[in-house]
């Protein structure tokens, strides 16, 4: 088990015994995406957490679609429990970098890799979003690649 899989756990166990179900249930069904991660077909045996991150900013991109759509429904009842269940699994996503932060990384790497054209675009981006995944924001990257290339 992976550190991002056992803090999940032990939060889990703790919110189980302090009888918060809403945190219990939440925590429950970020489990059980893990778990599926691990056993479907071409599943990851041993996930890493850059993988289980990846999971987790499906179900905190979800949870934020869905309130929005109940709130539009009208039943405020349901979409104030999807903002809860984001606002958990939000906990647990490292913190998003800065446009600065972002415009910063992109020329050290294009520095580091001395890439100079727009050909090599794809070698920044993949460098980029796979050292960063989950803390940095695909189309900034993009933007400031292509400003910094053309």
């Amino acid at each position: 088990m992976n550190t991002l899989e056992n803090k999940i756990q032990e939060d889990l166990k703790s919110s189980m015994k302090l009888r918060n179900t809403e945190r219990t249930e939440c925590l429950k069904m970020v489990k059980t995406a893990f778990m599926e991660l691990k056993t479907a077909v071409n599943g990851i045996r041993e996930p890493e957490d850059s993988d289980l991150i990846k999971v987790l900013q499906k179900l905190a991109k979800q949870r934020k679609e869905t309130s929005s759509l109940y709130r539009d429904a009208g039943r405020n009842d349901l979409a104030d429990k999807e903002q809860k269940e984001y606002e958990i699994i939000s906990e647990y996503l490292p913190k998003m970098m800065s446009e600065t932060e972002t415009k910063e990384l992109v020329e050290s790497t294009i520095l580091q890799l001395g890439v100079s054209s727009m050909k090599d675009m794809g070698k920044v981006m993949g460098f980029i979003n796979k050292k960063y995944a989950g803390q940095i924001d695909g189309s900034v990257v993009a933007k400031f690649v292509k400003e910094k290339l053309s």
